[in-house]
């Protein structure tokens, strides 16, 4: 595959608007009256924030000067290189501290390995036709998590409530919902407070999502000792 360098700044082009995309490292940025690209492309995010991103383009479209087109040669399939491209690990080429930048002369000598055209192809469909499924998925769920957000509003505000239920709800202060307590750490020193591994030991990184079924650390039976338990609440 070979480069090209984009000539387009995005503090020149205030004033004008056309109908060909114009896409910085964030994604689209808006429309001019120019393009740069006349074919499909892949870009890579050269300087500054997002600095190693890898996105694919369709033709009539540009990006800013701070991307750099990247075209397959003859006989490599676009779709196929644009996945190849995101399991390769551009993080180590990045150069500078400021302002963060990453070279094609520096990644480009990263050695892969490429089946014949025809699998190629095939490989790039089966993944660009996931990505559209993805896609689908991501805009319904987005959707759900609206239409939740707008339950909940009109819920909470008792604007929306079940037929058999028309009683006010009564007011009560948080302190009244339930019980605060604080956890403890069993000195991470002693190793037989943390073997052999039996409890759940929850901790801020395992704070990711709603539930936790799993923590990074689990206690023993005499860490346990150490720490406090939460109270099992019936529902």
């Amino acid at each position: 595959m070979h480069n090209k360098s984009s000539s387009i700044s995005i503090n020149q082009l205030d004033d004008n608007v056309g109908n060909y995309p114009l896409y910085g490292a964030s994604g689209f940025l808006k429309c001019i009256d120019f393009y740069e690209m006349d074919s499909d492309y892949i870009s890579i995010v050269k300087d500054g924030s997002g600095v190693g991103n890898i996105s694919f383009h369709e033709k009539n479209t540009s990006v800013v000067n701070t991307s750099q087109y990247i075209l397959p040669k003859e006989n490599l399939n676009i779709h196929f290189i644009f996945y190849l491209l995101q399991t390769i690990n551009l993080n180590k080429y990045k150069t500078g501290s400021t302002i963060p930048h990453i070279y094609f002369k520096d990644y480009s000598i990263e050695k892969v390995k490429i089946p014949k055209y025809d699998e190629q192809k095939k490989i790039g469909i089966l993944l660009k036709n996931l990505d559209a499924k993805i896609e689908i998925l991501d805009n319904k769920l987005q959707m759900c998590q609206n239409f939740k957000k707008y339950l909940m509003q009109q819920i909470f505000t008792q604007k929306l409530r079940f037929t058999d239920y028309i009683e006010e709800w009564k007011t009560i202060k948080l302190k009244d919902v339930g019980e605060i307590n604080t956890g403890n750490t069993p000195s991470t020193k002693v190793n037989e407070y943390y073997s052999p591994k039996k409890y759940l030991w929850v901790t801020p990184s395992d704070i990711s999502s709603k539930y936790i079924f799993d923590t990074a650390k689990r206690l023993s039976d005499e860490g346990a000792k150490k720490g406090r338990f939460v109270k099992k609440i019936v529902y």
